[in-house]
């Protein structure tokens, strides 16, 4: 996934750890914080559930939004697999497989693995005849590897212990635009037409790559435009762009530089079930870890003006809970107990902004915006909760039940914000002007 909790705010600042998610997610009993490269691991799945929100007294974390929890296969005494594939259009291929391994009369072993890939149904049309650079790179494609391992040692049928690895990377190419349209406009803006408002329209530049940009029309008024430029240099326009993607299609764009995300992810833990009577225990504790990188580059624009470069370089997150539930009262009781811990962390995060603004004219020193660099990677955070919860049924008769519920928490939260915006050419610092 080019993901939602991969933050890129225009002005700066680095929310990545800054919220929770509405809706919590648990993958063998793991709580995902960040739900980041989860997609390529879901597979292998034994169930999936859904809790209502708002949620606190049935799993760890509370969220208003209710829970996901995703349940994996877990090993058993059973030697077999599958092995499945998919093909499909757009460069579409997938393999997927698992064997589940009795090593000895208490140990089982199960291997499954996962490799699909997506071409990307957004075809890349951009190419520069002045200069021959091109791209065609399409967007919305993927590639995702991931392995789920896991190791269950069941001495008697009241105890065992799951020991898993979860192992994933992705690469995505991001998304794009196509362009639907332009609207002059009526109404003057700064002394010429709306439609100049787009770069490259009614003024000349030279973009983030060094490649000029001629302009479309070299006649300008307050609310009209014309005389189209016959420079090739205009190639790289808005305007010629966006005639050449409608006649291609809808499933079109020219960009010059390519979006992507690239990503590294792995969970580990150790899960101990155990059985007194009527009342099951679960203890589970799990590390995770995960690296990404990705950029963001002029939104299907076919020159570049704006670049996003993001990154979590080493997220880690620590987790601990110990669940009870049981029965009393001839099973017209159901009871549920747990404590909860979390902590994550997210070091030197975040990422840079570089932002051109060609219709600023001719660079001077006051305007003092012409080109904007913002650098949030420096930026850290780091989280920590604490909580009990408990909540019990009564079934008063067959069809009607009274619940009750309660939580404690304390969350602890930490932010050290480092973000630091350039902005060229410089402005004299007397000049009123520039304030």
């Amino acid at each position: 996934m080019c993901s939602s909790d991969l933050d890129a705010p225009s002005g700066g600042g680095n929310p990545g750890l800054g919220f929770d998610t509405a809706s919590a997610v648990y993958k063998d009993g793991v709580y995902y914080a960040r739900a980041i490269g989860l997609t390529g691991s879901l597979f292998d799945l034994d169930n999936v559930a859904v809790l209502k929100g708002p949620q606190g007294t049935l799993v760890g974390r509370n969220t208003t939004g209710g829970a996901v929890l995703y349940n994996s296969r877990t090993p058993d005494a059973n030697f077999g697999g599958y092995v499945q594939a998919t093909v499909g259009d757009y460069g579409r291929a997938g393999l997927q497989g698992a064997i589940n391994l009795p090593v000895s009369d208490t140990l089982f072993l199960r291997v499954a693995l996962n490799a699909d890939n997506q071409k990307g149904y957004v075809a890349n049309l951009f190419k520069d005849p002045t200069t021959g650079q091109r791209n065609d790179q399409p967007a919305f494609g993927s590639r995702k590897l991931a392995g789920v391992f896991s190791l269950k040692w069941q001495p008697s049928d009241s105890f065992d212990i799951v020991l898993r690895a979860d192992l994933a990377s992705e690469h995505d190419t991001g998304s794009t635009y196509h362009d639907l349209g332009t609207f002059t406009g009526t109404v003057a803006s700064v002394g010429r037409a709306s439609i100049c408002n787009i770069p490259g329209t009614c003024n000349s530049f030279t973009d983030l790559r060094g490649q000029v940009i001629a302009p479309y029309y070299l006649t300008v008024t307050p609310t009209t435009v014309s005389n189209p430029n016959p420079s090739p240099l205009t190639y790289n326009t808005l305007l010629n762009s966006l005639a050449r993607q409608q006649a291609a299609g809808f499933w079109t764009a020219e960009q010059a530089v390519s979006n992507n995300l690239k990503g590294n992810y792995g969970t580990y833990s150790v899960t101990a079930n155990n059985r007194w009577g009527d009342i099951d225990m679960r203890w589970m504790a799990a590390y995770r870890t995960f690296s990404n990188d990705g950029k963001a580059a002029s939104r299907g624009q076919p020159f570049e003006t704006n670049t996003y470069l993001y990154s979590y370089p080493n997220y880690q997150s620590w987790q601990s809970e110990i669940t009870l539930n049981g029965k009393a009262l001839d099973n017209k009781l159901q009871w549920t107990a747990g404590l909860f811990y979390f902590t994550e962390k997210s070091p030197n995060d975040g990422g840079q902004l570089y932002l051109f603004l060609p219709n600023a004219g001719t660079p001077a020193a006051i305007s003092g915006r012409q080109i904007t660099i913002t650098d949030w990677s420096r930026n850290s955070e780091q989280n920590s909760a604490y909580a009990a919860y408990v909540q019990a049924t009564y079934s008063i008769t067959p069809d009607t039940r009274f619940t009750v519920g309660g939580r404690y928490s304390i969350d602890h939260r930490f932010a050290h914000i480092g973000t630091q915006t350039i902005r060229t050419p410089a402005s004299v610092a007397t000049n009123a002007a520039t304030v």
